[in-house]
C-alpha cells in the first residue's frame, strides 16, 4: 500500500468533547490488519504517526497530547496463529 492510499484509508476516529480528551491523554489504539504481510508494511511506513496522529487532531485531539498516543498494529493472521483467533489474549501481551 502507498503512502497515499494509506493516508486516504485512515478513518478518523470518533470526536470527542473537551472534558473526554483532558480525562484521556493516554491513548493507545491496535490497528488490525489481514495479513502479517500488511501489518509489516505499515510498520515500515515512516510517516504512519504522523498520519495518524494527524487524524486525531483533524477531530480536536490537543496537539501537546498526540506525543503519549500509542498505535500498535497487528494481524488477523498473527492473532489467529499465535493466539487462537482471541484478540482480547492478543491485547493481554506485552
Amino acid at each position: 500500500m502507498k503512502s497515499k492510499q494509506l493516508h486516504a484509508n485512515i478513518a478518523p476516529p470518533q470526536r470527542l468533547t473537551a472534558s473526554e480528551v483532558r480525562l484521556q491523554k493516554h491513548f493507545s489504539f491496535r490497528v488490525a490488519v489481514r495479513t502479517d504481510r500488511e501489518r509489516d508494511h505499515m510498520n515500515g511506513e515512516p510517516h504512519l504517526f504522523q498520519q495518524l496522529t494527524g487524524a486525531l487532531l483533524r477531530v480536536g485531539y490537543p496537539a501537546d497530547a498526540c506525543p503519549f498516543v500509542h498505535f500498535r498494529i497487528e494481524s488477523q493472521e498473527t492473532v489467529d496463529r499465535d493466539y487462537g483467533g482471541s484478540w482480547i489474549e492478543e491485547s493481554e501481551m506485552p
